[in-house]
């Protein structure tokens, strides 16, 4: 039976034992190009992944850049991403609230799709977003800009691995369960709903007797945005003391040179490191391969670490300065906090301001943590419709000796001393927040 050949647009294959030899050499032909171009390709993602270049598509947070063929930030989702990173970081967030919340924000996908729950798990995993890539199980530097610190990505793995372990007792949520402490017994304040409404009691399990009586959820609530708005600074003065600092910011010479240089030979000493280790592995084969990405990722690590340190010097005085803005602007934030009484955050901000809570004859008492303490004992700074709760909650026997109304030299006074106060607190305390 004769078969018809095998025609194209430009040439054909006769049915013949020529036809179908050239047919052979034409697939073997393009075969070659495939595989050399194959080659070529792999070849050129090497060199750019030895350059730290990710040569694929961005992850969420990042955009590829066509023109220069590497990824940079994406101004719209980037700030977004760290958001997440630093909000799951805090231990208060679940990964299908913290989804959640940053799908209300309007967090997508690169293809602009909400994220799932799975999705959410592998950004919050990837070392990526803190500057390194893991490619075919090696770890390399990357080139671009990380949106996270090496230590806030840390910080997050470890709240992943713990949230990770099985929990076999389901309890009902309360928001307030595990706060507070009765104030007679000492016992831990349990919360219970009685038609339609929880209460908070005392579980009287070291005195039976405990005369404490319950007290509304919503009570307990409206008394706590009251010692939250204690703590708060009026928006005046709060901006009063921000422009004081970031005077003194400009004033101050944040050269840290010296330690800036025996970072980088440290760094450049890693490299050296990994050159010599990477030439081992490859000429003489004096590590295995597990061997060898293990000494690789920790000398990574190191780098990240002081990459890192460098960064945080590059802000001049930042170590010393913001950490006490961050608190003014914090402080200030506080009473829009109470104001809104969402007992979430509410739980969330209290937990942050202070400490030893606890309630008794249907009150709650408080101790202010670290430098809230000053905010809260300078009274004169409270606001005024919560002075008289704020004055309560610090006890009878306190007076606020502030209280009193100035103006002029002797309100900058007050301030002055009180920005002093919360200074000196941060150089006594450094790294606290």
């Amino acid at each position: 039976m004769y078969r018809l050949p095998l025609r194209f647009c430009s040439f054909w294959f006769e049915n013949t034992a020529q036809g179908k030899l050239m047919l052979n050499l034409a697939f073997g032909q393009n075969k070659y190009y495939s595989d050399t171009m194959s080659v070529n390709i792999r070849r050129a993602q090497r060199q750019k992944t030895s350059q730290g270049v990710w040569s694929w598509k961005a992850p969420v947070g990042y955009l590829n850049e066509p023109k220069l063929r590497t990824i940079v930030p994406d101004p719209g989702r980037a700030p977004l991403v760290k958001e997440a990173f630093v909000l799951y970081a805090s231990g208060q967030y679940t990964l299908t609230r913290l989804r959640e919340t940053m799908n209300a924000k309007g967090l997508r996908s690169v293809e602009n799709r909400v994220m799932s729950l799975s999705r959410y798990q592998t950004m919050l995993k990837s070392s990526f977003y803190y500057g390194v890539f893991v490619l075919h199980g090696e770890m390399h530097p990357g080139a671009h800009e990380p949106l996270v610190t090496k230590e806030l990505f840390d910080t997050v793995q470890q709240v992943m691995t713990r949230r990770s372990k099985p929990n076999t007792l389901r309890l009902k949520y309360y928001v307030y369960r595990g706060l507070l402490r009765c104030g007679e017994c000492g016992c831990v304040i349990t919360v219970e709903t009685q038609k339609g409404h929880n209460y908070l009691r005392c579980t009287k399990r070291r005195k039976t007797d405990c005369s404490q009586r319950y007290v509304r959820e919503e009570k307990a609530t409206a008394q706590m945005a009251a010692l939250l708005a204690s703590a708060s600074l009026p928006d005046d003065a709060a901006d009063w003391m921000v422009e004081q600092l970031r005077h003194e910011q400009r004033e101050t010479d944040g050269g840290r040179d010296e330690f800036r240089r025996d970072t980088l030979k440290e760094i450049k000493r890693i490299d050296a490191k990994l050159d010599r280790l990477t030439a081992a592995y490859l000429d003489t084969g004096a590590f295995s391969a597990d061997d060898f990405r293990k000494r690789k990722e920790e000398s990574l690590g190191k780098k990240r670490t002081l990459l890192d340190k460098i960064a945080a010097i590059a802000e001049a005085d930042e170590l010393r300065f913001e950490p006490v803005i961050r608190f003014v602007n914090g402080s200030k934030q506080m009473k829009c906090v109470a104001a809104r009484g969402e007992p979430q955050e509410l739980r969330s901000a209290i937990e942050k301001v202070g400490s030893n809570l606890t309630v008794q004859n249907r009150k709650v008492g408080w101790e202010p943590r670290g430098a809230w303490k000053l905010v809260v004992n300078a009274g004169r700074f409270a606001q005024p419709e919560t002075r008289a709760a704020a004055a309560a909650a610090r006890g009878a026997g306190e007076t606020d000796h502030l209280s009193n109304k100035c103006c002029g030299q002797d309100e900058i006074r007050t301030r002055r001393e009180l920005l002093e106060s919360i200074k000196a607190f941060f150089k006594d305390n450094p790294g606290w927040e």
